[in-house]
């Protein structure tokens, strides 16, 4: 599978051009973008796409994730996440923050508050979302370019005949070639492939299918990105659906820590929210809402629910921890009363 070759910590450093060869203005166009810092390239522009895999048939699931992306370029950026999941207690979406003061990651029912500096507990990779969102935005955005950092322009071909273009690109133990046509008119290429000619991932390629002028952001954009195996099969897909330029005072507001009742900028009231755990401290806070109000717990008090609540949904055949656990029973609690 696909792995993530920017850097984790979205921070940018230029990457190398190896090749002197390239004086055709495709390849001139495509080392200026190359030089590009990838996070600031996306700076206050909100993009939304969907996350498809195939099901066992291979056909496309029928219930995509969708994702909505936003960064300032400089170390904060949210991911909102809705995982399609329906039902009375379904995690409808999941979003995860990251600023350099503080991190965060929420449900419809619990709320997990984490240091952005601290390797990432157990169940928590914050950052990994936000590297493939920033990853899955470049494809979409700019044809890959951007994401492979630590790679290096090794060489280049243009074809006068076809206006199309290829250049590989190396690094200490893969590589990857870009292929793609130039538009004169416009003065810029369009990526149609990028495939992995070297390492693990080799055989396998991104398709990128449909490019179209977003208007609303005043750039291109893929419609449709494929990720494809060896043989060609779909091993998923990311579709373009919506993109809008955020003000700094919206992004700011979308990344304040959320609380109970709060009105969250993407999420609206967080009505359903039952659990708060501050992982940031040792040992960790929890505040759970009950029927007599918001109760703030002690690991000891926590830890006893836990494992009375760990006892009940064995024997129904789940594994669930902590804090997690304690939310959702609360949440059946406080709807199975609504329901009455």
């Amino acid at each position: 599978m696909f792995r993530v070759l920017a850097s984790s910590a979205l921070v940018f450093s230029p990457p190398q051009i190896l090749s002197d060869g390239c004086d055709h203005p495709a390849l001139t166009w495509f080392a200026r973008e190359w030089r590009k810092d990838a996070a600031k390239s996306l700076d206050l522009l909100s993009l939304t796409w969907t996350f498809q895999t195939p099901s066992s048939d291979g056909s496309l699931s029928s219930h995509p994730s969708r994702f909505t992306f936003c960064t300032n370029g400089s170390g904060s950026w949210r991911v909102s996440q809705d995982t399609g999941e329906t039902g009375k207690h379904a995690i409808s979406y999941l979003d995860h923050v990251v600023t350099p003061e503080y991190a965060w990651k929420l449900t419809p029912y619990w709320l997990v508050l984490l240091d952005p500096e601290a390797l990432s507990p157990p169940g928590h990779p914050i950052h990994e979302h936000g590297q493939k969102a920033l990853t899955n935005a470049l494809l979409l955005t700019r044809g890959g370019i951007g994401n492979f950092a630590t790679h290096a322009i090794h060489s280049c071909v243009f074809d006068e005949s076809t206006a199309r273009w290829s250049i590989i690109c190396t690094a200490a133990t893969n590589s990857v070639a870009f292929g793609g046509t130039w538009d004169g008119a416009l003065q810029r290429g369009f990526v149609e492939s990028i495939a992995f000619t070297r390492g693990p991932e080799e055989g396998h390629s991104f398709l990128f299918e449909d490019w179209t002028f977003a208007s609303s952001i005043d750039r291109w954009v893929a419609h449709r990105v494929r990720f494809v195996g060896p043989t060609k099969q779909e091993l998923y897909s990311i579709t373009f659906q919506d993109a809008s330029l955020v003000s700094p005072e919206a992004f700011d507001a979308s990344l304040r820590v959320p609380d109970f009742d709060a009105v969250d900028a993407h999420r609206g009231r967080l009505m359903s929210l039952v659990s708060s755990t501050d992982l940031r401290v040792l040992p960790s806070i929890s505040s759970i809402r009950t029927e007599d109000g918001i109760k703030v717990l002690t690991q000891d008090e926590l830890d006893a629910m836990s494992y009375r609540a760990r006892h009940r949904f064995r024997q129904m055949g789940w594994s669930v921890s902590g804090a997690m656990i304690a939310a959702v029973l609360f949440a059946r609690f406080r709807f199975h009363k609504s329901d009455r």
